[in-house]
């Protein structure tokens, strides 16, 4: 019973809804056509390779874990590894800052 009470209660606000939507609208500022929409972009690698330069032991990752130690090279996804690169424990093949020497 309460139920057939909040449809009808909804159902008599949408005339309403309605025409505060008509009155709002003329007011929006019109919207950009679909040409000068910047390109989209794909995301970045989704798996990249990356070298252990400390020994971090073993990591969980969604494909399960990975026993990562200092001077082996993975093949992994980007999102499992990024917070790693950033703290300096992986470095990514390939990146500019791999063409440094890491002695």
């Amino acid at each position: 019973m309460e139920n057939i009470i909040f449809f009808s209660t909804l159902l008599s606000l949408f005339p309403v809804f309605r025409r505060r939507l008509l009155i709002l609208f003329p007011l929006l500022p019109p919207s950009p056509p679909f040409s000068n929409l910047p390109p989209l972009q794909p995301p970045k690698e989704m798996c990249i390779e990356v070298r252990v330069l400390a020994d971090c032991g073993e990591v969980m990752t969604d494909q399960g874990p990975v026993n990562l130690e200092k001077g082996t090279n993975h093949f992994l996804r980007r999102a499992d590894v990024e917070g790693l690169i950033r703290q300096g424990l992986l470095q990514h093949v390939g990146s500019a800052s791999s063409a440094q020497s890491t002695t």
